[in-house]
């Protein structure tokens, strides 16, 4: 380091006559203190590098999963990529006669990877599993109502076929969706058993309005058989 040397240079003139042991104290003094006068500003550096790999990795992420990549391949990448540029940062920033440690501000960043990790997954998976939700919705609400409206001995046989179909068809498409995140196999039973369970409330909540709606029916009706009886 220029400054580093600058000094020592001053120091072996002005110690030349110093016995030799004198002289190292001093050069240790001058080091020390010029060390500690550098510190504040590698620091600042370091929390600069880890700004920066921490920005360049949610670009990168945005960009790899608007491209399709997968999610867990997509963080990987961006992670090694981010992580490799701090490092080389670090290393250019290093000073010979320092041994600071960067390890800190690299677990730092690596936390901040992590917590910017986990919430683009929780939003990604949150927004799947509401587009499933509404696909359910779709696929189920308009023929449980016709069913109903033509209600006969098979009308709750053809709903449970209804149920079952949509919700195999909801539920295969979802898993291959989120196969791309790689979660642990607890998580993705839990999740196909939520959406299971929301086609099942869609239906159960659809009888229920249909058979109010049937009931209203034939109460008006009754009424109006009553009203003409003389």
């Amino acid at each position: 380091m220029y400054t580093s040397n600058f000094f020592h240079d001053r120091y072996d003139i002005e110690t030349f006559y110093f016995d030799h042991g004198v002289r190292n104290a001093k050069r240790k003094q001058l080091e020390s203190k010029a060390l500690d006068f550098v510190h504040p500003a590698y620091l600042n550096l370091l929390g600069h590098f880890r700004f920066k790999a921490l920005e360049d990795f949610k670009s990168r992420l945005e960009q790899m999963l608007n491209k399709g990549e997968g999610f867990a391949a997509s963080i990987c990448t961006s992670t090694e990529s981010c992580m490799l540029e701090f490092d080389q940062g670090c290393a250019d920033a290093a000073i010979k006669q320092a041994n600071w440690d960067a390890s800190k501000v690299k677990e730092k960043l690596r936390r901040d990877i992590n917590a910017h990790a986990l919430s683009v997954q929780d939003a990604k998976l949150s927004e799947l599993m509401v587009s499933y939700e509404k696909q359910l919705v779709q696929s189920l609400s308009e023929p449980v109502e016709s069913l109903f409206d033509n209600a006969g001995r098979d009308t709750w046989a053809s709903i449970r076929k209804l149920l079952t179909r949509e919700t195999g068809i909801a539920v295969s498409e979802f898993s291959a969706a989120i196969s791309s995140f790689e979660l642990d196999q607890s998580t993705v039973e839990k999740m196909l058993q939520d959406l299971k369970d929301y086609a099942r409330n869609v239906v159960e909540k659809k009888a229920r309005e249909e058979a109010g709606k049937v009931l209203i029916r034939m109460k008006d009706r009754q009424e109006n058989l009553n009203f003409h009886i003389p």
